[in-house]
């Protein structure tokens, strides 16, 4: 794997040949990351998630001019990102674990039922979004999840025009509709 500079690997995230910078990030600092999040009682899921996220927030960043590249490193700003993710998740976990507790002392066999509906539910709608294929999925997180507008959707996929993004967009929409409506169990499931 080639070392990339900092310019080389904003360059190639801003010019949609993000797999390269992608690459080399997760080749040379993923390993300091688990290294770090698994001496501060994390687990090697921990880290890929942290990882994950982190990389997303600044690749958000990046594509949308907001990195600061006087300012930071890529590799500083990342690893000081998952750090602070990791803290967060841990403090999370420590006050959602104190919350469980309590709440455990209170929770009828009702209330656990819908607890596992609500699970059943999210799991189905994931499951049913993700069958959608890598295009849509991307396109409608993009547009949903990440908020960004047709023309970033367009420039991130650097070979889409917001036309064509937008045919896209609409398409992947009206398929999750038609999948909605034609899965009648996940229909039931919902209503109940």
């Amino acid at each position: 794997m080639n070392q990339l500079s900092d310019t080389e690997i904003l360059q190639a995230i801003k010019q949609g040949r993000d797999n390269e910078a992608l690459e080399y990030l997760y080749g040379s600092l993923l390993p300091k990351v688990k290294k770090h999040i698994c001496n501060n009682s994390g687990s090697l899921e921990d880290a890929y998630d942290v990882f994950q996220d982190s990389v997303m927030a600044m690749y958000s960043l990046i594509i949308a001019s907001k990195f600061d590249s006087e300012k930071y490193t890529v590799h500083g700003f990342l690893f000081t990102m998952c750090k602070h993710r990791w803290i967060n998740l841990v403090k999370k976990r420590a006050s959602t674990q104190h919350r469980e507790q309590n709440v455990e002392k209170e929770i009828s066999d009702s209330s656990a039922l819908d607890h596992i509906i609500n699970v059943e539910k999210k799991t189905a709608m994931d499951q049913l979004f993700n069958s959608l294929g890598d295009k849509c999925t991307e396109i409608l997180t993009m547009f949903y999840y990440y908020k960004m507008s047709i023309k970033e959707i367009a420039e991130k996929l650097g070979g889409m025009s917001e036309d064509a993004v937008k045919v896209k967009s609409h398409r992947c929409k009206k398929s999750l509709t038609d999948r909605i409506r034609g899965n009648k169990q996940l229909i039931d499931l919902l209503r109940n």
